[in-house]
């Protein structure tokens, strides 16, 4: 694997099953991290957030939220009223079989959305947490906000890069490829070297989410998706660095009919 890890420990069991992603494992990118990173617990933290537009990144923390607000293995997340408000409208909505119109907007074209986190264990707080969500259009305008990210980027102890699930969706092999880089690598692998070059060539830890598992699982194989992440985002992949990849879906069936499918929410078991 060189000197980047490509798949959490106990991510294997996900990613050799690959093809049945759900719903069920949208909070694993985040329990993994606490897990990862032990010395933040009990100690306030930031994560940044980045995707380019329609990545899926606003109906992951949605999900992430919902799935995890009852508990998961003895976890619970916690948010201010207003966002917990937010969520639930949002959630409820989506369960509605009324195509793409289900989903949540996303974040303003060049702005960023905040959201306020915090994680407990048995009743018993573990990190207080705060998730930046920047929208795709600040990649790729370069504008007021783009100076901004790369602050963010420098004060979070975590990285998610979301990857459009769709950029997957070809027949064709190198097709694929050039999807990610187009898409998404070639706008966000410059900020990765940027943050390399200004902490002597260490990064922090990142985690790439592939979304849309549903629809990409009929062209690509976990060692593809793997295969690709690396050879594209290869700064992050570096001995000095720290990279996961674990791949979401709001359920195996909810692209079937434009949209109109399940949204899977009740199964927390690995298969």
């Amino acid at each position: 694997m060189g000197g980047g890890k490509c798949i959490f420990s106990n991510m294997e069991i996900i990613l050799k099953n690959y093809i049945k992603f759900s719903y069920k494992y949208i909070m694993y990118p985040l329990i993994f991290m606490v897990y990862i990173r032990k010395e933040f617990y009990m100690a306030d933290t930031k994560y940044t957030i980045l995707g380019m537009s329609s990545a899926g990144k606003t109906c992951y923390i949605t999900a992430m939220y919902m799935k995890m607000a009852s508990g998961f293995d003895g976890f619970t997340l916690v948010t201010n009223d207003e966002t917990r408000t937010k969520f639930e409208r949002d959630i409820l909505i989506m369960r509605q079989p009324s195509g793409q119109t289900r989903f949540p907007m996303a974040t303003n074209e060049t702005s960023v959305r905040p959201y306020e986190f915090r994680l407990n264990y048995n009743t018993n707080k573990i990190i207080s947490f705060e998730m930046l969500d920047y929208a795709g259009g600040t990649l790729s305008s370069r504008e007021n906000t783009y100076e901004q990210v790369k602050r963010s980027i420098a004060e979070s102890t975590v990285l998610y890069i979301f990857i459009d699930g769709k950029s997957f969706c070809s027949e064709d092999r190198e097709e694929r490829k050039e999807n990610v880089f187009y898409d998404c690598a070639m706008t966000i692998t410059p900020l990765i070297q940027d943050f390399a070059d200004t902490h002597n060539g260490t990064l922090l830890p990142i985690v790439f989410v592939v979304t849309k598992a549903d629809l990409c699982k009929k062209y690509v194989t976990n060692e593809e998706v793997i295969t690709v992440i690396r050879e594209l985002f290869s700064p992050a992949f570096s001995e000095k660095s720290n990279s996961y990849v674990c791949a979401v879906s709001l359920g195996d069936t909810i692209s079937d009919d434009n949209y109109q499918g399940k949204l899977q929410l009740n199964n927390t078991r690995l298969i």
